[in-house]
């Protein structure tokens, strides 16, 4: 993994300003925690998955199922070829130095919003964090990752409680994929990581949608982790199954505790949440 993090930030030099060509290497050399050789491989999605389709005349359950995998692939597998992604590999090579704790929310786009980042770190010198994300003129429904990196302002006090929250969830939900059937909605992945290469990652995709299209009896409280848990373990991994199953609505409750968790920590990070993870 180390390699692919220096070959990462070799290719997003240019996009820094850096002049890689010229002196001054030794700046762009994995410092710290990051310099680990697998301290960043939660970042290849290698996570299992759990779905859900909407049913369609004349699709049956094999073609949705493989029409999910090349969605999934293609957003996921073309991110090294992002310069986005590039930038935050350059990134969290170099910009956090000696961390302790590192979060990470990934947003793969299907459309022109493109690629998305937020990390955090809890560094020597401080709290830091960076991201390419901005709403479209505040809209919580319009979020977008731009070419360039900019500094969020977060103290450990604003953290805290999500960093507490984080610690109870790994200790409870597996780590996974939940992707539910939605036209145009993105992918979330959070990333929880140490230094010595332990880390908790989920995605989701869609839950918000669940909601919007597809209401059904009114929101109660999130369910615990645990209850989560169990849920998601009552399936198979790599299960496809349609809207309207009973193991569909075992999802969907399940999806939406992991949807406020990354809520959350968006909102920690970025003031301004995005309407998309959990709908209306």
């Amino acid at each position: 993994m180390r390699r692919l993090a220096l070959g990462l930030l070799w290719l997003a030099c240019g996009l820094l300003g850096s002049g890689c060509s010229g002196q001054g290497l030794s700046s762009f050399v994995p410092a710290g925690p990051s310099a680990g050789d697998y301290t960043f491989k939660c970042l290849t999605l290698r996570m299992d998955r759990h779905c859900v389709y909407m049913k369609e005349e004349g699709h049956p359950p094999a073609s949705q199922a493989s029409s999910i995998e090349y969605d999934i692939g293609h957003v996921v597998e073309e991110r090294p070829a992002d310069p986005r992604f590039r930038c935050l590999g350059a990134l969290l090579n170099t910009h956090f130095g000696d961390w302790s704790r590192m979060v990470i929310i990934e947003r793969l786009g299907f459309v022109d919003d493109k690629y998305g980042y937020a990390a955090f770190a809890l560094t020597a010198a401080g709290p830091k964090a960076v991201t390419n994300l901005r709403a479209d003129c505040g809209d919580p429904w319009g979020w977008g990752g731009q070419l360039e990196p900019r500094v969020l302002s977060i103290t450990l006090q604003q953290a805290a409680g999500t960093l507490v929250e984080l610690d109870k969830a790994c200790a409870s939900l597996p780590g996974r994929l939940l992707w539910f059937d939605a036209v145009d909605s993105p992918i979330f992945v959070l990333h929880d990581i140490r230094p010595n290469g332990d880390d908790f990652s989920f995605a989701v995709r869609g839950v918000g949608a669940i909601t919007m299209y597809w209401p059904g009896p009114a929101a109660k409280e999130p369910l615990d982790y645990k209850a989560a848990c169990d849920l998601v373990n009552r399936g198979e991994k790599g299960e496809v199954v349609p809207y309207g199953s009973p193991r569909a609505k075992e999802l969907q409750a399940a999806g939406r505790v992991y949807a406020a968790l990354l809520a959350q920590v968006w909102k920690s990070l970025l003031t301004t949440p995005d309407a998309t993870i959990l709908g209306k």
